[in-house]
């Protein structure tokens, strides 16, 4: 699944995505991420996505870079530590 989400401990809205670990590694969810953040930008006039993940999430943080997300800050999320990322259109 990928998705956006306006979450009320958050600012802006942000993407999230989850795959089942037999299908991870084969770029489905970069595919479906750009689709939603051009959707999100062309159709809903977003100009500003963020993401959260967990520090330790290593392969969580290579998309978001690679799909040119930057790093801003750690924030705590349900009582979890996550780093926020960006990206603005």
């Amino acid at each position: 699944m990928c998705g956006l989400i306006k979450r009320d401990e958050l600012d802006d809205v942000d993407i999230g995505y989850a795959l089942l670990t037999k299908y991870a590694g084969n770029g489905y969810a970069e595919e479906a991420a750009v689709a939603v953040l051009k959707n999100g930008n062309e159709v809903h006039g977003l100009k500003r996505i963020i993401a959260v993940t967990r520090s330790t999430n290593e392969r969580s943080i290579g998309l978001l870079e690679k799909l040119g997300f930057e790093y801003e800050s750690m924030v705590e999320l349900y009582g979890l530590d996550n780093k926020l990322f960006s990206i603005e259109f």
